[in-house]
């Protein structure tokens, strides 16, 4: 068995809404590196990582999945979480230990409400992000109107590494604005051929390379210095500046490609070496910043089915994040990770909604960071409280 050093393994998990493609993604990765020699479906029921009987019958991932690639001497341990918000609890502790999160974005639709919901315990964790936007090779692909949907949503650290040549069904070709060449694929997918940035792309690559040297730099003085003085960086400097802004979440990179026709993932997999963040660099980082923590308790309330709708509701409300639904005799028992402070006389609003017919237990399960607008409102309350004190 190979040995891998701390610096050459990168620790990922596969994240976005329903039909994304985040297996298919893993899939590929496994394919493209050689691991599998054939790549499952979803429809054939044999991936790799929807391995769960329950799976194949759904169509979807129900458990995260931890598989592992490799890619030029070094060790990619992916996880394939659900996109589903059933089960978003696999999703919250795959990102417990993943060191980078990619975002499988569709190119039909961009940011769907899911992304948004997913994003929201990125960004509680700070964790550094890639979006891959997939699914390139679909009629209804549109690859600009996917990137100005994310630039809208998560803003200016969007960080455009690659545009398609063509997109859509004739899908077969990538420029790449880092290394500043065009990959184009065999029809079956697989090893590109690299080659010149055509005349006609030219202008629009060399303007898009400009603004990712300026991103890059924007993260180091010494980079920014390089940049005004020489108004350049090379390849290397051009990836310590991008890693920099990754851990800092200044910069999302942004790739395109085709999982389903095995195009686009080997040279995202090249930039998760080379540039993602190793545990150890990801580590110190995230742990500088104090933060303020609250306690998270693991809720399950019975209620009759018919008042199911009414008490989601009102967790939902309560900042809570609901884990799944099971059946019980007549009854149904959800779920649900809940901040503390927020079951304050839960036990009378409960008895209020279902008539006297629900019951609930509590446990403690984790200490998480506070939302900032939470943050924001407890510091106003305080302000106002010394106010009266006064």
């Amino acid at each position: 068995m190979k040995v891998y050093d701390e610096k050459h393994i990168k620790n990922i998990a596969l994240l976005g809404a329903p039909k994304a493609g985040k297996t298919l993604l893993a899939e590929d990765m496994l394919f493209e590196a050689g691991i599998t020699h054939r790549r499952g479906t979803i429809e054939g029921k044999n991936t790799v990582s929807d391995c769960h009987e329950i799976e194949q019958e759904r169509g979807n991932s129900v458990f995260a999945t931890c598989i592992h690639t490799e890619w030029h001497d070094y060790k990619i341990n992916i996880i394939d979480t659900p996109g589903f918000d059933d089960f978003a609890g696999e999703m919250i502790s795959s990102l417990r230990v993943a060191d980078t999160c990619v975002m499988v974005i569709n190119a039909q639709h961009g940011v769907e409400v899911s992304t948004e919901l997913i994003w929201n315990y990125v960004d509680r964790f700070q964790k550094p992000v890639i979006f891959a936007i997939n699914q390139m090779d679909h009629p209804k692909s549109d690859f600009d109107n996917t990137l100005v949907s994310l630039q809208k949503r998560f803003g200016s650290p969007v960080t455009q590494m690659q545009y398609p040549a063509k997109q859509g069904e004739g899908f077969n070709a990538i420029i790449d604005l880092l290394k500043m060449v065009m990959y184009k694929f065999p029809a079956a997918g697989g090893k590109p051929e690299k080659l010149p940035i055509p005349d006609n792309e030219k202008d629009k690559a060399v303007m898009l390379h400009n603004s990712l040297v300026e991103k890059a730099a924007e993260n180091d003085e010494k980079l920014m210095e390089k940049y005004f003085e020489t108004g350049t960086l090379d390849e290397d400097e051009l990836r310590e500046g991008l890693k920099l802004g990754m851990i800092h979440h200044d910069v999302f990179p942004v790739f395109c490609m085709s999982a389903k026709k095995n195009m686009g993932s080997g040279r995202m997999m090249g930039f998760i070496d080379n540039v993602a963040p190793s545990p150890r660099e990801a580590g110190p980082e995230m742990k500088a910043e104090p933060q303020l923590l609250e306690p998270i308790i693991d809720l399950e309330v019975m209620v009759p089915e018919e008042m199911v709708g009414d008490v989601m509701g009102d967790l939902q409300t309560r900042r809570s994040l609901i884990m799944g639904i099971d059946p019980k005799a007549n009854y149904q028992v959800i779920k649900a990770r809940t901040p503390l402070a927020e079951l304050d006389r839960y036990s009378t609003t409960l008895r209020s909604l279902s008539q006297g017919r629900g019951t609930f237990s509590q446990q403690f399960a984790d200490f998480a960071p506070v939302p900032f607008e939470v943050q924001q409102k407890l510091a106003k309350n305080s302000k106002v409280a010394e106010v009266e004190l006064v």
